[in-house]
C-alpha cells in the first residue's frame, strides 16, 4: 500500500488497511449466509506495540488473544482469528459452528488477513 496520510499530515494508511481487512471478513461472513441472524458478528481488535513496553514483560498479544477465543468458546460462539501468526494456529479447532456440536465444541479458524481463507484442523493437523 502506498503511504497515506491525513490532509494534517497524519498517517492513516495502517488504519485503512486494518479495516480494509475486518470489513472484507465480516461482509463475506454476510454475503455468504455463515452467521446466524439473531447473533450478528462480533468483533474484538488485540494489538501488540512494536515498541518495548510492560506488557512485553509480562506476556505477549497472543495470549490475550487466546485468552479472548477461550471465553468466546465458553458462550458457545465461533471464532475467527484474522492474522498471519502462525502461532495462533494451535487454537484451531473445527466445530459445529456458532452453537455447541453434539462434542461440545466451537469451531475456532484462523482467517489469512489477505485472502480471507480459513485455515481449519484439516490444514493444521496431519
Amino acid at each position: 500500500m502506498p503511504p497515506l496520510h491525513r490532509t494534517d499530515g497524519a498517517p492513516v494508511g495502517a488504519v485503512l488497511g486494518v479495516y480494509n481487512m475486518i470489513n472484507r471478513l465480516v461482509m463475506h461472513r454476510l454475503v455468504e449466509a455463515n452467521v446466524n441472524a439473531l447473533l450478528p458478528p462480533c468483533i474484538a481488535l488485540v494489538f501488540d506495540s512494536g515498541e518495548p513496553n510492560f506488557r512485553h514483560e509480562l506476556y505477549e498479544a497472543d495470549d490475550a488473544i487466546a485468552t479472548v477465543t477461550k471465553w468466546a468458546m465458553e458462550k458457545g460462539l465461533a471464532v475467527n482469528l484474522m492474522s498471519s501468526d502462525k502461532d495462533l494456529l494451535q487454537l484451531v479447532r473445527d466445530g459445529g459452528g456458532t452453537t455447541p456440536n453434539s462434542t461440545g465444541g466451537v469451531s475456532v479458524h484462523v482467517v489469512d488477513p489477505l485472502t480471507t481463507e480459513h485455515k481449519t484442523e484439516a490444514d493444521v493437523v496431519p
